[in-house]
């Protein structure tokens, strides 16, 4: 790196226990999307003792720092936005944390508005790269809204990695607006399963089965957008962009082995044809596998940009022939959606899931699917349900529900009465379950 820079980052530089001194009781704490700054973190456990009424949002919880643990609650108060890894969810499901809730487009829109009632970030966490010859730090594989965060945060913490890729766009911050670097010592939570292990663990027979449903809805030239979740990213691996060419991406989230399929399959992913920055995959978070990450770095046709304009849904409405893949987590008869929340349980969080659904209908000539296997627990309940489970949130409104795709087929909402919706969706429901939604259907929507 330059001199310049090479001297700035070396005078910033800290140990975490260094670092965390500078958080204060009352601060509120904000670990922005896709950001495990492990080794921060742990520092900062070791100084709650110290501190009092500390808020830390944790925008998507990803690692297993015990904050849910009495003796650090009584000094730091956790909140998530995205509930992610078995740890937050059990901790979140006991009651133990409090919800972070809004749009991920929002909170520094409105930040950037100058909204006196809103709280602004005291301190932001964050993981980059050390700067290079310009002094740019790289944000990696999340952009979101890190960025817009660090503009509004009174203190700035990286923890440094040379692991992380840097990517062409908007994804890098200068060495001059971060205040403290903190090197890596911990390495982040690994809690998922590689792509391979996760693959065999798959019933392929029902992704294959959903992957055919969702493959017709797909043309050479469309644009692609996929949100987040567990049936939505064997999707690829068994064809629905098989006979294509010449798809765009616009996306929230490029899944994991996508990569490895731009680089085999040239032709596949162009993006000529995008009506927004044609020749280019537009997303704000790439999901990586162990094999993907040295050609994704600088490749030349990603854009890494922030959250704010990738899940705009005026954004998202200009791109012509847009499909939307979405996971649901249940979905009542009348078409409502529940991403977050089985009843009062927390499982996951809304992502952009609803600014992408209105805004992929809103395309001229897009689609928004929605995608989930017709049942969980193994069978043992049915995600299509009369009505929502008490303390259920509608993540989308049945409003801007267009398709809805299960093992069983397709289910076409759009345009559809009360009535007739709930028999597109008692038709893909499981075969086990389709009576008694029968029964309830008639108790609810007809004298």
């Amino acid at each position: 790196m330059a001199n310049r820079a090479r001297d700035e980052f070396t005078r910033k530089l800290k140990s975490a226990d260094e670092a965390v001194k500078a958080i204060t009781s009352g601060d509120l704490v904000v670990v922005p999307v896709g950001t495990d700054p492990k080794t921060i973190e742990v520092a900062l456990c070791a100084r709650a003792p110290e501190l009092k009424d500390v808020r830390l949002r944790l925008h998507n919880g990803l690692n297993d720092v015990p904050w849910y643990e009495p003796e650090l609650m009584d000094h730091i108060q956790p909140e998530v936005w995205f509930v992610v890894g078995g740890y937050v969810r059990e901790k979140m499901n006991e009651r133990l944390g409090d919800m972070a809730i809004g749009a991920c487009t929002l909170w520094t829109k409105t930040l950037d508005d100058g909204r006196a009632d809103l709280r602004k970030p005291d301190v932001l966490l964050l993981e980059t790269t050390p700067p290079d010859e310009q002094g740019m730090c790289s944000f990696g594989a999340v952009r979101w809204d890190k960025k817009e965060l660090a503009a509004h945060a009174k203190l700035v913490i990286s923890e440094v990695s040379d692991s992380h890729i840097r990517t062409r766009g908007d994804n890098a911050i200068h060495v001059s607006e971060i205040d403290i670097f903190v090197q890596r010592e911990i390495p982040p939570t690994a809690f998922r399963k590689t792509l391979r292990e996760e693959m065999a663990s798959k019933d392929a027979a029902l992704y294959k089965a959903i992957a055919g449903h969702v493959a017709p809805f797909i043309k050479s030239r469309d644009t692609i957008l996929m949100g987040a979740g567990g049936t939505i990213e064997p999707l690829p691996m068994f064809g629905i962009f098989d006979g294509k060419e010449d798809l765009g991406w616009h996306t929230e989230r490029l899944p994991r082995g996508m990569m490895k399929m731009m680089r085999d399959r040239p032709g596949l992913f162009t993006g000529k044809y995008k009506t927004l920055d044609p020749g280019k995959h537009v997303l704000t978070l790439l999901a990586l596998t162990e094999d993907d990450a040295d050609f994704a770095n600088m490749h030349p046709q990603i854009e890494m940009r922030s959250v704010r304009y990738v899940n705009d849904i005026r954004v998202i409405a200009a791109q012509d022939n847009l499909v939307s893949i979405l996971n649901a987590l249940t979905i009542d008869l009348t078409g409502q959606v529940a991403s977050e929340h089985v009843g009062p349980r927390p499982q996951a969080g809304p992502g952009g899931q609803p600014e992408i659904a209105i805004g992929s209908v809103l395309a001229k000539g897009g689609r928004s699917i929605m995608v989930m296997p017709s049942t969980a627990r193994g069978g043992k309940t049915s995600r299509i349900v009369p009505q929502l489970e008490l303390g259920s949130v509608v993540t989308v409104t049945r409003a801007f529900v267009d398709y809805v795709v299960t093992e069983y087929g397709v289910a076409r909402l759009m345009g559809k009465s009360a009535r007739q919706r709930a028999e597109e969706l008692i038709a893909i429901a499981h075969p086990d379950f389709r009576g008694e939604l029968r029964a309830a259907s008639r108790k609810l929507f007809w004298p």
